[in-house]
């Protein structure tokens, strides 16, 4: 079989250079029908909920919150740095962050934009893509079906709909730009073409550290198009490299990963080979896929079967490219970025090393292998292949997506994909608890302890705990499980260890405001404010303590060190002096519901035991008031005095029940006053419902939670 011509038909690599192909009329109506395709595809996910790290990414971001000038992204982590938590980063990420501060700019943090930003720049991939395998061959259709099954692939999904997944969409057409215009320069030695490839190499390493594994590529694709190489082209690009490892270990003082090995060589062979395996099942079978595994999971024996096949198929591929020159560059872009991402299996990254949507590259290699081939068939014969794929790879993008609808149905997926990994466990039990599906979250929690959990996880799984406690007004739980989290805090070199540090102080302060101990919060409060100065959440919780509490002229001077630090907060929410009118205008039953919404439960309760007459619902929130202080006997007090008022009323009963279930979240307490209710009235279906479904849905799968467990899941 002969190899498509180079560009220059007639000329040999290595011998000369034509002129560089350009876009047809045709080329035009191809990319303006796979714009329609693809963002018709996407089109439902918009809107959809952000979820993961986005939440922890825009969510009290400095850098967003006080609207500051795009240059500022270079002065800080990717992560930690953001929300104000030193020495948390491992990453630096730059140009990504100044993208989503443009927007911010531009049109403001919005999901939707977030995403048809993301899928823009894919698009604009695609679009560069396809002009860089024009140069390579416009015959037989090659750049329409290799971009065609590039751009329909469904391990795209996670990168577009996940939107910190933009990192991979910007290392991706920078990629792309740097080779289209290495081979312009390759074609008319125009040295702007080498400065502008050098150009897009910066701007990548900037978007996302992996595109390190690009430089070998860089060099590859020189030789096999020239035969030689443009050595300070080559060396440039090693210095960027050099400057930008040093301004993120050395500058910025930013973590790098760690590693850590398996326990054995052959453990490790295992797990690279297992690896491998599990990336290409996930490219070549992307209709069902796992987006995240972890590396004990993966060293199963589907996945070492796979990687071994897949090692043999990259051998078998090598020794066609002897014949079918044309394959051996996407077999190497295939492979040195999978090896790269094979390394990242021996290192510290958490949750995760190893990811589906890190794929990307080697999807596009073998997306370019696939086309090349199907290239030699004669058109009838190559059309179906691409439209079957094109057909199958559709479905299975809207049917993935739903999964990326919101946190919930996100981790209730990956859930019942791996039911036995902890941090799935846990991340299923954080989206219940902000759904209020407390029940549901605390079970989760309670299979977390039974699971082997790395240090990281664990200290998270014990922190929502304290938040579940918190959430019951079981403030003694609460310091408890905080107690526990102190010992993370204590560990050589743990990553968390700042971060949990701000939540400890945070939640012990937040458990002080409920019990009227407004000394001891502002205390933690400032503690806080001096350790984290850039924490926007430390500032706030202090003011809403000061406002909560009258305390009018600290709520002012804190309003004005806000302003100062935050110029941005305040824009269109109202002042302090207008807070202070407003509640002086208050009626009491005002005053009640804002005591509360602050947490001034001692005031909340004041004004209603100086009301002249409670009826049945303020007596229940006179209750709540009380547990929610911490005076669990004064709450049980208010709730045995309904109980003698209306003992035989099945329906307050049920009233007493739902207390102690919704508001309370205490589910034992609950039962006992919905079978009272059912010996007064038997005839309740519903409420026999509930009780049956309590005992079997939640207690039976409810472990007791003991230190010896948790100390034995964590390794």
């Amino acid at each position: 079989m002969n190899n498509p011509p180079l560009p220059n038909s007639g000329k040999t690599a290595g011998t000369g250079f034509g002129k560089p192909r350009m876009l047809t009329k045709k080329d035009m109506v191809f990319i303006g029908i796979l714009a329609v395709v693809l963002f018709g595809v996407y089109a439902q996910t918009l809107n959809y909920d952000l979820i993961w790290d986005d939440k922890f990414l825009f969510k009290g971001n400095v850098l967003l919150d006080e609207n500051r000038p795009l240059w500022d992204a270079f002065g800080y982590g990717y992560f930690g740095d953001q929300i104000g938590i030193r020495g948390f980063d491992q990453y630096y990420r730059p140009l990504l962050t100044a993208t989503f501060m443009l927007e911010k700019k531009l049109w403001g943090i919005r999901s939707s934009t977030l995403r048809l930003t993301n899928l823009s720049l894919f698009f604009l991939s695609l679009f560069f893509l396809f002009l860089f395998l024009k140069q390579h061959s416009a015959k037989a259709h090659f750049p329409e079906m290799a971009t065609l099954l590039f751009a329909l692939h469904p391990l795209h999904l996670d990168n577009i709909v996940w939107i910190v997944g933009r990192g991979d969409l910007l290392l991706l057409l920078w990629a792309i730009l740097a080779f289209l215009s290495l081979e312009m320069f390759i074609q008319n030695k125009n040295l702007g073409w080498v400065m502008s490839s050098c150009l897009f190499f910066i701007l990548g390493i900037l978007s996302k550290e992996s595109f390190v594994f690009f430089f070998p590529l860089f060099i590859a694709y020189e030789v096999l198009r020239r035969k030689k190489i443009t050595i300070p082209y080559h060396l440039a690009n090693v210095l960027v490299l050099l400057l930008f490892y040093y301004i993120k270990l050395s500058a910025l003082d930013l973590g790098n990963v760690t590693f850590m090995p398996f326990a054995n060589l052959i453990e490790s062979v295992k797990g690279m080979v297992a690896t491998l395996g599990f990336y290409a099942q996930s490219v070549v079978f992307p209709l069902s896929y796992r987006m995240f595994i972890s590396r004990n999971d993966v060293v199963a024996l589907p996945y070492l079967v796979f990687g071994l096949v897949s090692m043999a198929v990259f051998l078998y591929l090598f020794q066609l490219s002897r014949k079918h020159r044309n394959i051996l560059f996407p077999i190497l872009l295939a492979g040195i970025f999978l090896a790269g991402h094979l390394l990242l299996i021996f290192t510290s990254i958490f949750p995760y090393q190893i990811y589906s949507r890190y794929a990307a590259v080697p999807v596009l290699g073998f997306c370019w292998i696939g086309a090349h081939f199907l290239g030699t068939l004669k058109t009838k014969h190559r059309i179906y292949p691409v439209l079957i794929l094109s057909l199958a790879f559709i479905p299975t993008i809207l049917a993935n997506s739903r999964a990326h609808k919101n946190e919930y149905s996100f981790w209730k997926k990956a859930a019942a994909s791996a039911p036995k990994d902890s941090f799935v466990q846990l991340k299923m039990a954080q989206a219940s608890f902000e759904n209020r599906d407390y029940l549901t979250a605390e079970i989760h929690l309670n299979t977390c302890l039974s699971l082997p959990m790395k240090k990281r996880t664990a200290a998270l799984v014990t922190l929502l705990n304290a938040d579940l406690a918190f959430q019951r007004a079981d403030y003694e739980n609460t310091r408890r499980w905080l107690g526990n989290l102190e010992g993370f805090t204590r560990i050589p070199d743990f990553p968390l260890a700042s971060k949990l540090r701000l939540d400890i102080t945070k939640k012990l302060a937040l458990v002080s405001v409920a019990r009227g101990d407004v000394d001891s919060a502002e205390k933690l409060l400032r503690q806080n404010m001096s350790m984290f100065p850039e924490n926007i959440g430390n500032y706030i919780e202090l003011y809403r303590l000061f406002i909560g509490y009258n305390l009018w002229d600290k709520a002012l001077r804190s309003e004005m060190v806000i302003r100062d630090r935050f110029p941005d907060f305040f824009s269109g929410k109202p002042d302090t002096q207008r807070i202070k009118d407003k509640f002086e205008s208050l009626n009491v039953e005002q005053k009640i519901y804002f005591s509360s919404q602050y947490s001034n439960y001692s005031q909340a309760i004041e004004l209603m035991q100086n009301k002249t007459h409670l009826n049945l619902e303020d007596s229940f929130l006179l209750a709540k008031f009380y547990y929610y202080r911490g005076d669990e006997d004064k709450g049980k007090g208010c709730i045995n005095q309904i109980v003698e008022r209306h003992s035989a009323d099945h329906q307050v009963l049920n009233r007493i029940g739902d207390f102690y279930l919704r508001e309370l979240i205490r589910v034992e307490d609950a039962l006992s006053y919905f079978e009272q209710s059912v010996k007064v009235k038997s005839d309740q279906p519903e409420i026999r419902s509930l009780i049956h479904s309590l005992e079997e849905n939640y207690l039976k799968r409810l472990n007791p939670v003991r230190k010896s467990n948790a100390k034995g899941a964590v390794r």
